[in-house]
């Protein structure tokens, strides 16, 4: 996994000042935190959680960003889709007579799932969600936006440093160009493998 100290040391390169360490790294966080919300393939995946009886919510994962679609198993052994529904009409489903039953619904709040019915014994739930990046980015930070988006969130940083702090019209184009070259490279390597079944695109 590419850490973020490695993109800061090519960036030092690119723009050829050691002197503006501190700049070179706020751009790079912040190019991560432009271009991770972005769909890529690399950031859809699934997560499994069984559930309790009598038990409403359940965390979500950690690195959760925006569930796509939420699945449930029945006692055949079957998945079935779990439908989303308004915290306030779901609050109002599960205070009824009769709330314990097998879960139809859900939506999130608070870094939590919700279900209603609120589950009446043990399910498997299953969600496709995207991952997101860590809140607090630090120098030895490493995930898959890192590692694959590693030349792009570069030649960003670079062309940020380039324009505003040092103000090297030349350099800046430049940069800017191979920004753009490397973002229609990995868009169309995230459009071959959505359209060949390689990853699960909800959307």
């Amino acid at each position: 996994m590419t850490q973020i100290s490695e993109i800061i040391a090519d960036v030092t390169k690119d723009i050829r000042r050691t002197d503006l360490t501190a700049d070179v790294s706020a751009e790079v966080c912040s190019a991560l935190r432009y271009y991770s919300p972005k769909p890529w393939w690399f950031a859809e995946t699934s997560y499994d959680f069984t559930t309790t009886a009598s038990v409403e919510a359940y965390m979500l994962p950690a690195d959760w960003r925006g569930e796509n679609y939420m699945e449930i198993q029945r006692s055949n052994g079957e998945f079935y889709e779990l439908y989303h529904m308004h915290l306030n009409d779901l609050r109002r489903k599960n205070e009824g007579i009769n709330t314990n039953g097998y879960p139809e619904n859900y939506t999130i709040y608070d870094k939590q799932v919700y279900l209603g019915y609120i589950p009446n014994q043990a399910y498997v739930v299953r969600m496709w969600y995207d991952k997101g990046i860590s809140d607090e980015l630090t120098s030895n930070y490493s995930s898959d936006f890192t590692t694959e988006l590693s030349e792009l969130i570069r030649y960003r940083a670079g062309h940020k440093v380039a324009s505003v702090r040092m103000h090297d019209t030349e350099l800046a184009n430049t940069l800017k160009a191979q920004e753009l070259d490397e973002w229609d490279q990995l868009r169309s390597e995230h459009t071959q493998r959505v359209g060949s079944n390689r990853v699960r695109a909800w959307r």
